[in-house]
């Protein structure tokens, strides 16, 4: 049972409820929301709600938002039907195999650990820590830097050159 179906099915109010364990509204609220807890506060919820409200209770995120009017993209879940027919499912496919081939295709032209450095602009070298994709940069790869341990950059594949070292 969740603590907002506790709350409702026992008619308590948050702030009594908060009171009862030792918080604040606020910190039931955000509780309700999905927000961590200290141990604690755990047990109290146990006590108070007599062990129906249990801290496994908790282990399980919020629902999803729902989608902002600016999203016209809709998701499972919505209430609206998503067709998956065999000619969108091969079509899916066929995109995501070609990424898969175009991502190898980086991968052996700029191995990971491999030395790269920028070939324009300001001076940047280190070695390659991944990939990525994005709609601008169809082919990037992130370097990590050899003067900054920790800093990585992406770069477009286009952008870099390898360095061999003598």
């Amino acid at each position: 049972m969740t603590l907002d179906e506790w709350l409702t099915k026992h008619k308590v109010k948050k702030s009594d409820f908060a009171r009862r364990i030792g918080v604040s509204p606020a910190a039931v609220t955000g509780l309700l929301k999905g927000a961590w807890m200290k141990r604690g506060v755990a047990e109290a919820i146990a006590r108070e709600t007599k062990g129906k409200v249990t801290a496994n209770d908790f282990l399980l995120p919020p629902a999803a938002p729902r989608p902002t009017s600016r999203s016209t993209r809709p998701r499972i879940g919505d209430g609206e039907t998503v067709m998956a027919t065999p000619d969108k499912i091969i079509e899916a496919q066929d995109a995501e195999i070609k990424t898969l081939f175009d991502l190898l295709a980086i991968a052996n032209a700029m191995p990971l650990g491999s030395r790269v450095r920028k070939t324009r602009g300001s001076s940047w070298q280190g070695h390659v820590v991944g990939y990525y994709r994005t709609a601008l940069t169809p082919n990037g790869v992130c370097v990590e830097s050899e003067r900054e341990i920790g800093s990585v950059q992406i770069y477009p594949v286009s952008a870099l050159e390898l360095v061999t070292t003598p």
